[in-house]
């Protein structure tokens, strides 16, 4: 089975939903696939990457909570 985050919304709806959730107001109903991926697009367009102050090698030898736990204790202050 795909991920929620694999399958695309339709267009007409996210940007609906984009525009109500700007104004506050959270519509009923929203499709799973619709909130998806405006969260990826939220991501997307951030001003800089939530990883950037990680190096690759720091996040590929992140393999057990333990490890994840103290690597996100080095990213910066939000």
């Amino acid at each position: 089975a795909e991920g929620i985050f694999r399958i695309t919304g339709e267009n007409s709806q996210e940007a609906f939903v984009r525009d109500q959730l700007n104004k506050g107001v959270v519509p009923n109903g929203i499709d799973v696939h619709c909130l998806s991926g405006l969260m990826k697009a939220w991501f997307r367009e951030l001003p800089t990457g939530v990883l950037d102050s990680l190096t690759p090698e720091q996040v590929m030898q992140c393999n057990t909570e333990e490890d994840c736990t103290n690597l996100v204790k080095l990213l910066p202050p939000t």
